[in-house]
């Protein structure tokens, strides 16, 4: 998280309701790729019981022979996945649009 101080407000109900619903899942089904360094999919993506296709990039950097980095964007529209209640809703100042972005290490050991 970009800013720790609001992980509470993001895990309540008002937006995640992490208690009601405590997974996503990015489901890749079935896929293959041209390119190992810059992967493109469309990936079903399953937040507070609503599912809906959307576009994921990994991208794959063999940084050693025994060292892998990906790193990911996955952009979804929060009005879609009912991500924000009350004041939240508006889409004014909290834009509707929300890209997650992950970075993780594979190593062999």
């Amino acid at each position: 998280m970009n800013y720790i101080k609001y992980k509470d407000l993001l895990l309540s109900n008002i937006f995640f309701d992490s208690l009601q619903f405590p997974k996503a899942v990015v489901d890749t089904k079935k896929f293959s790729y041209a390119n190992e360094k810059e992967i493109q999919l469309d990936v079903e993506l399953t937040l507070k019981g609503k599912s809906e296709i959307v576009p994921l990039i990994i991208y794959v950097t063999r940084l050693a022979e025994e060292l892998v980095q990906i790193q990911s964007e996955l952009t979804f529209s929060r009005t879609n996945f009912r991500i924000g209640n009350g004041k939240w809703q508006n889409t004014t100042i909290l834009k509707d649009k929300v890209k997650l972005k992950t970075n993780f290490f594979l190593f062999r050991e």
